[in-house]
């Protein structure tokens, strides 16, 4: 069996069940952007007040739903019992989220609440946008910033998690969200355009000069 990676705080017997499983269930570029996710959250937490373990989780197995057809992703809500409040929800872009909470439960055999919760609501914010979740968000930049993610857009919010904080990374992400959601024709959810709203008042973050590249999500 190949060696965990450096680093690992889970135990080294459930990361290698995990990968195993969720191979079987994601492409290889996938794959790799879960590890670096895992990675990335598990570096991030401490600094944002998150568990660092409880990241390192949920950034491995927060996409497990990402790949499904949509009209899976559909048939699992429906299974969860997972409500709509928007009808922009049904979108995998969005959808994949809370399926993926439901089948890190239901196939990975995850069990901790605050991991799956992080997971549901990584895409949009849940039921509810939600500032002072600091695993969620840990989780969010992480799924942006790690190392796979090669683009301009990525660049900016890594400079800014280290040199202005989360708040200033995380509105940033979601002005880049909206901006990129527009480009392809996706509504943008009523809460990434609140918390944006939010933390660019609560940073002045509209005056700085770094502004968000409409590049992928």
């Amino acid at each position: 069996m190949p060696s965990a990676p450096d680093g690992l705080l889970m135990p080294a017997g459930q990361y290698h069940c995990l990968r195993h499983r969720l191979q079987a269930m994601l492409s290889p570029a996938r794959m790799a952007h879960s590890l670096g996710v895992m990675a990335t959250a598990r570096v991030m937490a401490p600094s944002m007040g998150a568990d660092p373990a409880q990241a390192e989780l949920a950034g491995l197995v927060h996409d497990v739903a990402k790949e499904l057809p949509p009209q899976e992703m559909i048939r699992l809500a429906s299974e969860a019992g997972i409500t709509f409040c928007q009808p922009c929800e049904r979108h995998p872009i969005y959808l994949h989220a809370p399926v993926g909470a439901f089948l890190a439960e239901r196939c990975l055999g995850v069990s901790d609440v605050a991991v799956l919760e992080a997971i549901a609501v990584h895409s949009y914010g849940g039921p509810t946008p939600r500032l002072d979740d600091p695993l969620a968000w840990a989780l969010r930049l992480a799924d942006l910033t790690e190392p796979n993610r090669r683009f301009d857009a990525a660049d900016g919010r890594r400079w800014a998690w280290a040199c202005k904080g989360w708040r200033y990374a995380g509105w940033l992400a979601c002005t880049n969200l909206e901006r990129y959601l527009t480009r392809i024709g996706v509504p943008c959810h009523p809460n990434v355009v609140e918390v944006a709203r939010e933390l660019g008042h609560s940073q002045h973050a509209s005056t700085d000069p770094l502004a968000p590249s409409p590049l992928p999500y």
